[in-house]
This record gives C-alpha cells, structure tokens and sequence, in this order.
C-alpha cells in the first residue's frame, strides 16, 4: 500500500512536468515552422504598432498623396529636361550632317552622285523623323 500511495505521489508530480515539457516542445516546433516559413538570412523587421486614428489616417493619406504628387511632378521636369536636351543634341548633329551633304553635293558633278551621299541623305532622313517624334512626344511643362 505504501509502495501504491508513492507511485500515485511521483506520478502527480510529474504531471506538471509533462505538461511543461510538452508546451515546451511546442513552442520549439512552432519557432521552427515560423523560421522555415522565410528564406535564409531574411528576419521580420521589428515594428511598433501604434494605433491610428481615423483623422490620423486621413492626414497621414493626404500627406503621402502630396508627396506622391510632388514626386511625380519632379520626375516629369527631369524627363522634360532630358527629352529637351536629346532634341537639342539630334537637331545639332542635323545641322552638321547636312552642311556636309551640301559641301559634297557641291563637289560632284550635276549628273552624278555618289554612293555616300546618298547614304549621308538617308542618315539626315532618319534622325530628322527622330527629331520629329521626339518633338510629339506630350509631357506637360
């Protein structure tokens, strides 16, 4: 009877152990599935979460529209400024190609040509229709 009453005793105390050990391994096998759930080397930023008013929203989306807006009207003027300067570089480069063509079209006889100036005057034609879209192409100033 003694030897029952000590082997109810043990198994009461561990109990409490059991349970401990089990909630243990739970939470080692749910850290586990969490760490496999990212790749490797990639960690969960740690955030504050602070709640946030509904007039707190509402000034926290307007601000992010005017930035949003003020971001979009700044890439719009480097565009501009890059489409302008292209157009500027294409319609310099026309100027001199065609002062070249009409310095060897003054060399050559009235009734020939020569290959390169046909070529030269085909070159003209494809930067000027460049030039052209360049110019068509709408970005508000």
């Amino acid at each position: 009877m003694k030897l029952g009453k000590r082997l109810d005793r043990l198994s009461s105390q561990r109990r409490p152990q059991k349970n401990w050990m089990r909630s243990m391994a739970m939470l080692l096998a749910m850290a586990a599935f969490a760490g496999a759930a990212r790749p490797a080397g990639q960690f969960a930023p740690a955030r504050t979460v602070r709640p946030v008013a509904p007039d707190d929203q509402v000034e926290m989306q307007k601000q992010q529209a005017e930035q949003d807006q003020a971001l979009q009207e700044k890439n719009r003027r480097e565009l501009n400024l890059k489409r302008r300067k292209q157009i500027a570089d294409q319609s310099a480069m026309l100027v001199t190609l065609a002062t070249e063509l009409k310095a060897e079209v003054d060399k050559t006889d009235k009734d020939t040509l020569s290959l390169t100036v046909i070529r030269k005057a085909e070159d003209i034609e494809k930067l000027a229709h460049a030039v052209r879209e360049n110019m068509r192409i709408a970005i508000k100033d």
